[in-house]
């Protein structure tokens, strides 16, 4: 069996009404349906015995609007008015000019006036869906809920409760009838008419299901559930598909329009889940609300404005017996509540939050309480601020995040909003801290959209970086130009976490402004490896560095679960134990860059590995300088203009002799070697050093000509490059290939790999492109962050 419940807005209108009853008949489960007032009768209420109560005879006009909106409604269900509705106004009537005749509105007065809105309603309901042919019965709340007479804000009294319901409902849903009940009402034992105060008629759906043990409670309202935020706010609010008891009470009470904490209490303690749905798009997304959330972590922001905060100051506070007692003695006898406290450790600074409204009789009340203590000078003032707001970040497990309250403080810093107080353990389903009022809008949306809350959701990832040389500005600066797409369009927001050189490095917040800057020279000296060991999973640490002693700590990373991207050849290329031990680690390593630059030759070699192919040889130019130099020469151009071109163009290194001895070659060589599984030893690999000059000039002087000799010599037969080989050996060597060869089609700078598998029948796979240049790189490397996305 389950319980609906249809708000004011759902049964607001004639067209709403009819909507409900679409619903409703949709739903083959045996069902009970609670209502309640129409869309702002319930103030209209109010409104009429507060005027009457103090002489004013405009309340004969509210009255008036009230008949109108229930007849008109009537009228256009069933082409007049009903006969139990206008009896029921007739009664109001005369208990609104009693009001007025006595000046007298007694709290159980103000109950049974404000009881009217939801008894009309479950008439005109029931007898719609009567006229439409379901079997229903319009059922007032007084006949079962038995409550305490806190005639505003009664509570259920279950034992008695339940037996009544359970023979009214039981007698119904035996014979088939949809009953439909009055929200926000009940009765004492002397049958005195109470209300259940705030969300009531949600309170009345799941005291109605405790007292069935109703499968589910499902709440119909104008929205697709509970939202992310305040969809007048934050505009990409999404619906949240399923939260816990404990988040949802924690979003009740900062500020959300969600279900009062007190609803949830009946559904809580039988374990009755609840769905809130909106009744203008029933099928569409909706919120699940049980036992269980769906993940730990934040899932919404939300806000109360108008808070003001108290501070309760004085050296001599220290120590002070019972003054926390006292504090909330006062705000108990002031009638005000007090929504946060925070205490500073020294216990010299007690700070409470209230509302603006309700400040000054907060300060009035201390002021005399410590009269005694402010003339000693144990305290030594009682001060107040206005104009502020909380913001609460609220899920499951976030005090039990460590980051969360370091990412909450980035943020702020980032968006430009200032963090007043936080107020973090008091329970494990929130984060609470105070801005001032005129920064809510800003510090939503920045936490809604950072925090990963917006529809659709963007997915941070944090980027540590090692290296800001040649190839890690052209990364940063291809990061920093295509943020906007990154979001737009896959959803990811890339963020620097830490940037890192030889000796120094830059962190959290400090990133930003260095970047801003332009400027690479950061004030933290030493090793960074401490700071990123606290940085979240959701970091991927980059190394764009030339440096062979970085190993360690990128192996030490990977260990702990972090994922690592590499350009770097040389701790990769050290030896075959090493390779397996970056690439079995825990966190992922990609290192296509390492070899082919941004073409994609390992993930391709990997793939058909994992296929269950073998590769058995490999014939490729994985240089882009050595590939542009050499199809100049191929083309007839003198191997020292080719160089000298090379160098002037900035494909080559700092010492372009670097590029010329072929060392580069050789690790590349061992890399490719150790991804499909040849593990060569020194006897196995055939290292052609093509020269073994010092520097350029050196080059020119010693062995430009013999040099220039060979390869006249090997270009008889066609075009020459250098190469790697890789079959029963790894050789490194100059080689010649036919003209009609696709070597022989090489366009300047471009890399080529001829993979040899065993199932291709002896044809090879090419794989071919440009190798050289800082943005080719920078562009691989950014393909491996980008691809690591699918893991985080």
């Amino acid at each position: 069996m389950l319980v609906l419940k249809f708000g004011g807005t759902s049964v607001g209108s004639a067209k709403a009404i009819r909507q409900v009853y679409d619903i409703v008949k949709g739903i083959p489960e045996s069902k009970i349906v609670v209502v309640s007032a129409m869309s702002g009768i319930t103030d209209s209420l109010i409104k009429a015995g507060n005027l009457a109560v103090s002489g004013d005879e405009s309340f004969k006009d509210v009255l008036e609007s009230i008949r109108k909106k229930h007849n008109e409604t009537s009228i256009e269900l069933f082409g007049s008015t009903l006969k139990s509705v206008n009896e029921l106004l007739d009664e109001l009537e005369q208990i609104i000019f009693a009001v007025y005749r006595l000046r007298e509105l007694s709290d159980r007065a103000n109950a049974l006036i404000q009881s009217f809105g939801e008894r009309l309603n479950a008439r005109i309901v029931s007898k719609y869906f009567q006229n439409m042919g379901l079997k229903s019965v319009p059922v007032d709340a007084i006949k079962y809920l038995i409550t305490t007479s806190d005639f505003l804000d009664a509570n259920p009294l279950y034992e008695e409760s339940k037996k009544r319901a359970e023979k009214i409902f039981g007698r119904y849903l035996k014979e088939g009838f949809t009953p439909v009940v009055t929200g926000y009402i009940g009765v004492t034992f002397d049958s005195s008419i109470t209300t259940l105060g705030r969300g009531g008629s949600d309170y009345s759906a799941t005291i109605l299901g405790r007292l069935l043990d109703a499968r589910e409670v499902w709440i119909y309202t104008d929205v697709n559930g509970v939202l992310s935020a305040d969809p007048k706010i934050v505009s990409d609010a999404k619906t949240i598909e399923k939260l816990s008891y404990a988040e949802v009470r924690e979003l009740s009470y900062f500020g959300a329009k969600v279900m009062h904490s007190k609803s949830l209490i009946p559904a809580i303690e039988k374990h009755i889940p609840i769905r809130v749905i909106n009744t203008f798009n029933p099928n569409g997304s909706h919120t699940l609300i049980s036992d269980e959330t769906s993940f730990l972590g934040p899932k919404a922001v939300t806000s109360i404005k108008d808070i003001a905060l108290v501070s309760v100051e004085g050296k001599g506070m220290q120590g002070l017996k019972g003054i926390s007692k006292r504090i909330f003695d006062v705000a108990n006898r002031s009638n005000v509540n007090i929504i946060m406290i925070a205490q500073s450790s020294s216990e010299q600074t007690v700070d409470l939050f209230v509302k603006e409204s309700e400040v000054d009789l907060l300060l009035k009340g201390l002021e005399h309480e410590f009269e005694n203590e402010i003339k000693l000078e144990l305290i030594d003032r009682i001060s107040s601020k206005k104009n502020l707001s909380i913001i609460s970040i609220v899920g499951d497990g976030l005090n039990s995040d460590e980051s969360i309250q370091k990412e909450i403080f980035r943020i702020s810093y980032a968006y430009g909003f200032r963090i007043l107080s936080v107020v973090q353990g008091s329970s494990e389903n929130s984060l609470s801290f105070v801005v001032k009022r005129g920064d809510v809008s800003k510090s939503i949306n920045a936490l809604h959209s950072e925090l990963g809350l917006a529809n659709p959701k963007i997915k941070t990832l944090n980027i540590f970086q090692f290296g800001v040389g040649a190839v890690g500005k052209e990364l940063i600066k291809l990061i920093e130009e295509n943020k906007e797409y990154f979001e737009n369009n896959l959803h990811l927001r890339l963020r620097y976490a830490g940037l890192a050189r030889s000796g120094s490095f830059a962190k959290s917040d400090e990133v930003e402004t260095h970047i801003k800057n332009w400027d690479f020279r950061f004030k933290n000296v030493g090793s960074p490896l401490n700071y990123v060991k606290t940085l979240p999973k959701n970091t991927i640490v980059v190394d764009v560095t030339n440096s062979d002693t970085i190993g360690m700590d990128l192996l030490e990373l990977l260990s702990l679960g972090y994922n690592v991207v590499t350009s770097n050849k040389k701790n990769l290329a050290t030896d075959y134990e090493t390779y397996k031990k970056f690439t079995s680690a825990k966190g992922k390593f990609l290192y296509e860059t390492t070899v082919g630059a941004s073409l994609p030759l390992i993930k391709v070699i990997r793939d058909f590995i994992n296929s269950f192919d073998e590769v058995y040889r490999i014939v490729g130019l994985p240089s882009g300088t050595l590939s542009f130099i050499f199809t100049l020469v191929n083309r007839g151009k003198s191997l020292k203009d080719a160089i000298l071109k090379a160098v002037e163009l900035g494909y080559t290194e700092p010492n372009p002799v670097d590029d010329l001895v072929g060392m580069d070659l050789l690790r590349k060589g061992k890399i490719l070697s150790y991804l499909i599984g040849k593990d060569f030893k020194e006897k196995d690999i055939e290292f052609e050093c093509f020269t073994k000059a010092k520097t350029l000039d050196e080059f020119f002087e010693n062995d430009l000509m013999n040099f220039e000799h060979r390869l006249k010599e090997l270009s008889k037969n066609g075009v020459v490059y250098p190469v790697v080989e890789i079959e029963d050996k790894l050789r490194i060597t100059l080689k010649s290939f036919p003209k009609d060869s696709t070597f022989a089609t090489l366009k300047e700078g471009e890399n080529i790999f001829e993979i040899y598998l065993k199932n291709f029948s002896g044809i090879p796979i090419t794989i071919r492109g440009l190798g050289a240049g800082l943005r080719i790189t920078a562009e691989g490397v950014l393909q491996d962050i980008l691809s690591l996305e699918a893991y985080i």
